[in-house]
């Protein structure tokens, strides 16, 4: 006697393939909708971009016949984001704490500055959103950290540098002694 083949594996295969199609049928515009929004962002950074660079080119031009201040002292180079004209400006305030026991917060972007104030560690500061082009290299008991300099606004509402390896975006205690 034959047995007859059951029609349940059959219908299973339907119903996922269906499922399968349809899932495809939706994603597909998602994944276009998404590439075509990272395709405007990246445009958008490029225009900016070029505008910095522009920005950048005619303060060089307007500051080059500004003599050379008579100082030993080389100024470190920093990154800044300029506003773009006719879109508007939001400050963004981005959380950062100190992870170094009485870390200095200093006029300029280097050691030998003056110091504005002296953070606890987990003091919660505010990055400015510029940071120094190049990094540094300081020894700091344990380890040895390579980092930019960091702008930042501190509680009492004072602006200065701190040295990166002293803030993070989480409290953690850097471990240098």
């Amino acid at each position: 006697m034959a047995k007859k083949a059951s029609l349940l594996p059959k219908i299973e295969v339907l119903i996922l393939g269906i499922f399968f199609f349809s899932f495809v049928i939706w994603m597909v515009p998602k994944c276009a909708a998404t590439k075509a929004e990272y395709q405007e962002a990246e445009a958008v950074e490029a225009a900016e971009d070029s505008l910095l660079t522009e920005i950048t080119a005619e303060e060089m031009d307007s500051n080059s016949a500004i003599p050379a201040p008579a100082s030993t002292t080389v100024p470190t180079p920093v990154q800044r984001r300029r506003p773009i004209p006719g879109r508007p400006q939001i400050e963004q305030v981005t959380p950062l704490y100190v992870t170094l026991e009485n870390l200095n917060m200093r006029t300029e972007p280097r050691v030998g500055a003056k110091i504005l104030d002296r953070l606890s560690l987990y003091d919660e500061v505010f990055f400015l959103n510029e940071v120094t082009d190049s990094t540094e290299e300081i020894n700091l008991g344990k380890i040895i950290a390579n980092e930019p300099w960091v702008k930042i606004r501190n509680k009492k509402g004072q602006e200065g540098w701190v040295y990166g390896a002293g803030v993070h975006y989480y409290k953690i205690k850097l471990e240098v002694e």
